[in-house]
């Protein structure tokens, strides 16, 4: 098991992009809030994974309460896949117009303690880089959907 945790400022004040991020996923919900998303890997094909979706209370760094969203994945389809699981939260910032999109969680190489070799060699540089363009994919969504709410009040 690896830790994996990335981080993404967000130019959007925070109770408005955790709107925004609670939307974008209920609206992938399926049968026992199962949202489909479909990640992109570096050095592998892009692939479609199954994150489970919750929320749950959540404690940020700095100590501030609030709420997150639990998230595993995993790949879909034959072969072994590297899983994720963890928690992807949006923390305030100290300027009230914005706020950070946090991923962290842990990470488990295919096969087990087999795949232990996959873990050292690439799997975490992949772990960190798969979370890491989730998070700049889910900012640039919540800003575009804040700039068209800014334009249309």
């Amino acid at each position: 098991m690896t830790i994996v945790t990335s981080s993404e400022a967000i130019n959007v004040p925070a109770p408005f992009a955790l709107a925004c991020l609670n939307g974008f996923l209920k609206r992938r919900d399926g049968p026992a809030t199962r949202a489909r998303l479909h990640l992109h890997t570096p050095l592998v094909p892009d692939r479609t994974v199954v994150a489970c979706v919750s929320q749950i209370p959540h404690v940020s760094p700095n100590g501030a309460q609030g709420r997150a969203i639990a998230i595993t994945w995993e790949g879909e389809g034959a072969g072994p896949h590297p899983t994720f699981s963890g928690t992807l939260a949006i923390v305030r910032s100290d300027r009230s117009a914005q706020s950070m999109l946090v991923i962290s969680g842990s990470y488990w190489p295919p096969l087990g303690t087999a795949g232990d070799p996959f873990r050292g060699a690439s799997g975490t540089q992949i772990a960190r880089a798969t979370a890491g363009d989730l998070l700049r994919r889910l900012r640039r969504r919540i800003e575009a959907e804040y700039s068209v709410t800014k334009q249309t009040a």
